[in-house]
């Protein structure tokens, strides 16, 4: 399967993140910078995530989607959420044939999970690493799957 460039495929990402009704800006991160700002439960309606700074990782994405590109097993592009004005998003890329087909990637896969959980910038690296801490064990458990353990 051929996959598009890099740059046309963050171009459908920012289509189909329009066609959601969601901010057109897209800020890529991935699972280290992500925490839930509280203790909630996840199943909460409510549930908040809490990113650290609104660092922009376009070069950690494009690298991860380029050595993707040759192994042929597709790419997924997905939001994990938003604030007022940013889209929060990851890419995920398949360990093997089995895992592209149990994770239905064939191709460029784009997704947005229902609701869009809220995200919420980080004042600091305390914040942040307090948040972190504070995590439940389903919390990680569901924020590994929420970022598809990228």
């Amino acid at each position: 399967m051929n996959l598009p460039e890099f740059e046309e495929a963050i171009r459908q990402f920012a289509d189909f993140v329009a066609a959601q009704h969601l901010p057109t800006r897209i800020c890529w991160v991935f699972r280290d910078d992500v925490a839930f700002a509280s203790r909630r439960s996840w199943k909460s309606p409510a549930r908040t995530l809490l990113v650290l700074g609104a660092t922009d990782d376009v070069p950690a994405a494009r690298r991860r989607y380029e050595r993707a590109r040759p192994a042929g097993l597709g790419v997924h592009l997905l939001v994990i959420g938003a604030s007022s004005d940013t889209t929060f998003s990851t890419l995920y890329v398949p360990r093997d044939d089995e895992d592209a087909m149990h994770r239905m990637i064939d191709g460029l896969k784009l997704s947005v999970p229902v609701p869009v959980p809220t995200v919420q910038v980080a004042t600091g690296e305390r914040e942040f690493s307090a948040a972190r801490r504070a995590m439940t064990d389903v919390q990680r458990e569901h924020l590994n799957d929420l970022l598809l353990a990228v």
